[in-house]
């Protein structure tokens, strides 16, 4: 594993005076560096959803052993991040710090997450990345936290820096997660809670097309070609009945974060702490969390097949009151995040957004039993 690859990292030809880390790297092509020295707290980098991430994060205190880390396919390397990002990093957070990193999900706009602490605290993240899509996801992220903040939304982070340094990209935040807080992978009170909160404390009247929800759904009407043929019809079909209902129409909504999920929330000592809004949207319907923390959980931590996806949607219809309105809801959830991945275009994107877009006709297929019933 090149260490020297990664742009984060000093080219330091005395390799032996730079601070010793644990790197692996998970199925999906992740890749984390934990410290040698307290390894624990480091560890609150990394969220795994699967049963051996899961294992390795309990167990880390066993890193020392040449067994365990063959068994994980651990690496010990040593890094040292460059002398810009250091110096960025003591002026907000004073010199005698450590730090853990998660290098991203591989791609041309990857972004690096590095984790700040002293001791047992916690004192920030900071984020990086290159590209120009990476700077204007940080600029929005900033200015969406600025918005919410002063909005009195509680309990997700604050700017502490956001702009250029040396040829990255750097974009620095508060947290109130610390050592030991709990993420939570069932949809519950203190999600509902928060859910509700950003609903109450940012909802407005305005027009469906001046949303940026329109702009993505727009955007989808146009781009349908991008998909398997199966699914196009359908989807050209479900915009029409979007468009048919909120074309011209004043919409009441609130912000949304937009990737809303147990690995982008914790609770710390009663807590429940939200963070990374790069994805937020400011007019949407409050829901919109709700289903996307539903889907996510089902399709990356329980793994669900489609069939048992839409069995599982069905039986939450059949004891759910409003159903005309969640259903559209969870319709326009489902045309946002199939152009979402579409527009951003990644590696993988095409087949999330193709699974998805089964998931939509499967759902369509359960709308239309629904009327049949009233």
């Amino acid at each position: 594993m090149n260490v020297q690859n990664r742009y984060i990292l000093k080219n330091n030809i005395d390799t032996a005076s730079m601070p010793l880390f644990f790197t692996f790297t998970n199925r999906e092509g992740k890749m984390w560096s934990i410290p040698y020295k307290n390894t624990s707290i480091g560890f609150e980098i990394y969220e795994p959803s699967g049963k051996k991430g899961i294992l390795l994060k309990k167990y880390n205190c066993l890193l020392k052993s040449s067994v365990f880390r063959l068994f994980f396919k651990i690496e010990l390397e040593r890094i040292e991040l460059t002398d810009s990002l250091m110096n960025i990093l003591q002026r907000y957070y004073g010199e005698n710090f450590e730090y853990s990193i998660f290098y991203g999900t591989p791609s041309v706009d990857q972004k690096i997450t590095i984790q700040i602490y002293r001791g047992n605290s916690i004192l920030g993240y900071c984020k990086i990345g290159q590209s120009m899509k990476v700077q204007k996801l940080f600029e929005y992220e900033a200015s969406m936290l600025e918005f919410l903040n002063k909005k009195g939304v509680k309990n997700i982070p604050k700017k502490t820096f956001e702009g250029r340094v040396g040829k990255e990209n750097v974009f620095l935040q508060s947290t109130q997660k610390q050592k030991g807080a709990r993420t939570l992978h069932s949809f519950g009170k203190h999600h509902r809670i928060f859910i509700q909160e950003l609903y109450t404390k940012t909802h407005e009247k305005c027009k469906f097309e001046n949303t940026r929800l329109y702009k993505y759904i727009e955007f989808l009407n146009k781009n349908t070609g991008k998909l398997d043929v199966i699914y196009r019809k359908s989807i050209l079909k479900a915009v029409k009945s979007i468009m048919d209902v909120y074309s011209n129409q004043l919409v009441d909504w609130g912000c949304v974060h937009g990737d809303f999920t147990p690995w982008n929330t914790c609770i710390n000592k009663n807590i429940f702490f939200v963070f990374d809004f790069e994805y937020s949207l400011k007019n949407a319907p409050s829901d919109f969390d709700y289903w996307h923390f539903v889907l996510q959980t089902l399709i990356y931590e329980k793994k669900l097949s489609y069939d048992k996806i839409i069995n599982y949607i069905k039986n939450l219809f059949s004891v759910t009151a409003f159903k005309e309105e969640k259903i559209r809801n969870l319709i326009l959830y489902l045309l946002y995040i199939i152009s979402f991945y579409l527009m951003r275009g990644g590696s993988g994107d095409l087949e999330i957004a193709g699974f998805r877009a089964r998931i939509l006709l499967g759902v369509m297929e359960l709308e239309k039993r629904l009327e049949e019933e009233q």
